[in-house]
């Protein structure tokens, strides 16, 4: 079954999708920047987490390594949707949901960034 990654999760929308995605059973890992926010929600849900900015490429890439669809509930939505497409595209079989704020820059599934 495909990995879901929530980029953002410790945020209001990122903790409702992880809860959603938790009882649906969806195999998880919670991501973001802050690490003691990320550690609590993922030992309540009891999945894994990983910490990191989006302003590393290397680092993004692995941590991505083996995710199949990410989740992105980081805001500001508009700056950082696209870096978070971008990043989807450098990686195998992997989807982005990017979840702009803009109606002018939101793409469908599968839509080049």
């Amino acid at each position: 079954m495909a990995k879901l990654m929530i980029y953002g999760a410790s945020g209001y929308t990122g903790r409702m999708a992880a809860h959603y995605a938790k009882a649906a059973g969806t195999p998880l890992v919670l991501a973001g920047r802050s690490k003691e926010t990320l550690a609590a929600l993922a030992a309540d849900l009891d999945v894994e987490y990983r910490v990191f900015g989006l302003d590393t490429p290397v680092a993004i890439d692995e941590r991505f390594a083996d995710v199949s669809v990410l989740l992105n509930c980081a805001g500001p939505f508009l700056r950082r949707s696209e870096t978070v497409c971008t990043i989807s595209t450098r990686l195998p079989n992997s989807t982005a949901i990017a979840w702009p704020k803009s109606s002018t820059t939101r793409r469908r599934l599968g839509e080049p960034c």
